[in-house]
């Protein structure tokens, strides 16, 4: 966990500063202990962090599992079921690589889930810029170069600068220079993460799921319907609540014991 990773970094800096021969030699290892013991009907199990647990969850909830695309359902998958095995492989896999990369872009300050809803489905792509301007997100992709110049130079014939958080940084360190805040407008670069985010969401449109399915739309007819061993078939509103109510289905019947310290 956090204080585990911390405790880790502070004795290799000790060994390193202090007895660097153990370093250069090979002879310093670091053993990971687990985080959470799982048990279920007797059957225990290790799991060393919150990304496999999650996926332990995800595992013991698609056992018995069903879900249904209605037939009149306006995307590519209509009309098709998809045992609990089929949900992981085509649908369950790449939502958590998109929760892996949320992660990464909300650290950035960019809402995950409005992002991912830029999606432009005929360039496969997602924006690359962002800048937040009048308490509101633009979103330019790589082929609106001209479109963000031109909205760039606009904010600054308003008297505003659009800056990166690096630049917003340098200048806030720089004597020589004073940094108004009030005119300062941020600008945020994620051309890797769009890219790796937007091949993910293409996957799943090849597979009949376009992007609007991740979250759901509030105009949205109908649902998907998930239904578990001996129970009745049950709305879903998006792929995002799907992997969400299996991993509910994994925590019946489980006890989860969390370790503390390292």
């Amino acid at each position: 966990d956090v204080d585990g990773s911390h405790i880790r970094t502070l004795l290799l800096t000790f060994f390193y500063r202090q007895l660097s021969q153990l370093i250069d030699a090979g002879n310093i290892f670091v053993a990971q202990p687990p985080l959470y013991k799982v048990t279920r009907k007797k059957k225990s199990e290790y799991v060393r962090s919150d990304r496999e647990m999650n996926d332990t969850l995800m595992r013991m909830g698609i056992e018995g599992a069903n879900m249904r695309v209605p037939k009149d359902m306006d995307i590519g998958a209509a009309g098709r079921e998809f045992s609990g095995a089929q949900m992981r492989s085509e649908i369950f896999e790449r939502l958590i690589k998109l929760e892996e990369l949320a992660g990464k872009i909300s650290k950035k300050g960019v809402n995950p889930i409005r992002f991912y809803n830029q999606y432009n489905s005929e360039t496969k792509s997602l924006p690359t810029t962002i800048i937040f301007s009048e308490d509101k997100a633009r979103y330019f992709h790589d082929q609106d170069e001209a479109e963000l110049n031109k909205f760039i130079g606009d904010r600054l014939k308003a008297g505003f600068e659009v800056m990166t958080p690096a630049e917003i940084g340098n200048r806030e360190t720089d004597m020589d220079k004073s940094l108004d805040r009030d005119k300062i407008e941020e600008r945020i670069e994620l051309p890797d993460l769009a890219e790796q985010a937007a091949d993910i969401i293409t996957q799943l449109e090849v597979r009949g799921f376009p992007a609007w399915t991740i979250n759901g739309r509030d105009d949205q007819a109908e649902q998907f319907m998930l239904r578990f061993e001996d129970a009745d078939e049950e709305p879903v509103l998006s792929l995002n609540e799907l992997l969400h109510e299996v991993r509910e289905a994994g925590r019946k019947g489980i006890s989860i014991q969390r370790y503390k310290g390292l």
